[in-house]
């Protein structure tokens, strides 16, 4: 089963993004990257749900995908949590 994967990098620039992922470690050691983007969550003053703001990481560019080296990657880490993958999904669909 060939399972998405959803993840938080952040870069050694300080830049914090977030994408859909493949990792390859073993001998290119990099983590491919589509529709990488930002992910704010907006205050909502009303009810027990989040508004999220995606943002694409680079504007100028038609790119889908992206190789980060991992000596550019500071961290990274898998993202279970269901609204954000929601919101990522859908600016996914809307970016096509």
């Amino acid at each position: 089963m060939n399972e998405e994967k959803y993840a938080y990098i952040k870069l050694i620039s300080g830049e914090e993004i977030f994408a859909q992922v493949e990792e390859f470690v073993d001998e290119d050691k990099c983590l491919v990257a589509f529709d990488p983007c930002f992910i704010k969550e907006l205050p909502v003053k009303r009810g027990p749900f989040a508004l999220y703001r995606v943002e694409p990481w680079l504007k100028l560019s038609d790119e889908r995908m992206f190789a980060f080296d991992l000596k550019n990657v500071l961290y990274y880490g898998r993202c279970k949590d269901k609204e954000k993958i929601s919101a990522f999904v859908r600016y996914q669909n809307s970016s096509r």
